[in-house]
């Protein structure tokens, strides 16, 4: 368990000059340490010189820091920032070159999206995972809802089945977009569909979706062809045909009368 109360130093040199010896000296100096945070890098990056690529700079500052975690048996996490630029892949986001990401053991990012908050865990010994995060205001923590996958899509759904039931009339997929405050209509399309599927909603009519309670029967049965419907009973007409007449040879003598093919 994590101290109540843990250390917290202000004036943590670089770590090209000194920062890593200050951190062993406070790894001496208390018992059974577990965790260092350092908060930001930026705070701890080597100073710039002359010749030396951002790459280098970027290495050396987590290299120093990965070293020494092994060194002394514990976790050191470092908390940097992410670009503004959005990116295919969430490890792109992380801002610097690639050096950052080479060095750590593991990345862990915090994206914003728009179902919520996402936790995207990559590592060299670690699974990858996207966890779904909530942050609370009052405690100012976070809290691990679960997979990102189950527990958006729970929310999706629920939130497709509150304005579907609060409509009057079946929704298109751009009316439920709008009422949910979604923006991807490929996904809402894929969405709509599983739930179609899985029978939790009803397509009513093109393009149309409600609530498999709210649809209206008469609405079902107006889809019925309505023109005239003509019920000819086989059985019926072949007890009427005499010995030995096929039902084509005695439509053959009167084709007025309608022959049956």
């Amino acid at each position: 368990m994590l101290a109540e109360r843990p250390d917290v130093s202000n004036d943590l040199a670089p770590c090209s000059e000194g920062g890593l010896d200050d951190i062993r000296a406070w790894h001496k100096s208390v018992e059974s340490p577990i965790l260092v945070a350092v908060d930001v890098l930026v705070k701890v990056r080597p100073v710039s010189k002359g010749g030396r690529s951002a790459y280098e700079l970027d290495y050396e500052a987590l290299a120093g820091l990965h070293k020494l975690a092994v060194e002394l048996g514990v976790a050191i996490i470092v908390v940097h920032h992410t670009r503004k630029m959005a990116a295919e892949d969430v490890m792109d986001t992380v801002s610097g070159s690639f050096g950052l990401v080479g060095a750590a053991d593991t990345i862990v990012v915090i994206e914003r999206r728009g179902q919520g908050a996402v936790l995207d865990v990559r590592g060299r010994d670690v699974e990858s995972a996207e966890l779904a995060i909530q942050f609370n205001k009052d405690t100012c923590r976070w809290t691990l809802l679960g997979s990102a996958a189950d527990v958006h899509r729970s929310d999706e759904r629920a939130r497709v089945l509150t304005v579907l039931a609060a409509a009057k009339e079946p929704l298109t997929p751009k009316e439920i977009m709008v009422a949910t405050g979604r923006s991807d209509r490929n996904a809402v399309d894929q969405l709509l569909f599983r739930m179609v599927q899985a029978n939790d909603i009803a397509k009513v009519a093109r393009g149309k979706y409600a609530l498999p309670s709210k649809i209206d029967k008469k609405e079902s049965s107006d889809q019925q062809p309505t023109g005239p419907v003509c019920r000819i009973s086989i059985d019926r007409v072949r007890a009427r045909a005499p010995s030995g007449l096929s039902l084509r040879q005695r439509g053959s003598e009167n084709p007025h009368r309608g022959a049956i093919p």
